[in-house]
């Protein structure tokens, strides 16, 4: 139970209990449940908080505990975005169907490595530049296998 009940001057008084190593593992914003979960997922702790607590001193704490996960979790997802929209632009993927008697990803890394990446007395694809003088930025390689289609 996540409540504290004491007695004060005779009366009852209720306050919200949480853990020291409390990690607030609520839905992330990022997952894949609708808008509505996030905004329902508020409302109904500041709800539960208010419903608990009998004194208006002992609600801001358990608040702004909430708020500012909420507030670190927005952040850290906008982080991830970011560097994951970067990484985006730095990789490429192979998609190939796989069969057994094709070289491993093993052996295509590095021949993508050599050729590619660091080739010698080469500039790398990744400083190469286009009509733009954009350089071209492609670093990684990721080798998707797939199967062949159903028969």
């Amino acid at each position: 139970m996540d409540l504290t009940i004491s007695i004060d001057n005779g009366k009852f008084k209720f306050t919200l209990f949480e853990k020291p190593l409390n990690l607030y593992l609520y839905i992330p914003p990022n997952s894949a449940h609708p808008p509505g979960c996030i905004t329902g997922l508020i409302f109904g702790n500041v709800l539960r908080i208010y419903q608990l607590c009998s004194e208006e001193s002992d609600i801001h704490n358990p608040v702004d505990n909430a708020k500012a996960y909420l507030q670190r979790s927005d952040a850290e997802h906008k982080a991830r975005k970011l560097a994951k929209e970067k990484d985006s632009k730095q990789r490429v993927f192979l998609h190939l169907p796989y069969h057994p008697h094709d070289p491993p990803s093993k052996t295509v890394q590095r021949l993508w490595r050599s050729y590619v990446t660091s080739p010698e007395y080469m500039e790398p694809l990744a400083e190469v530049t286009n009509h733009r003088d954009a350089r071209i930025g492609l670093r990684r390689l990721t080798i998707a296998y797939h199967r062949a289609p159903n028969l």
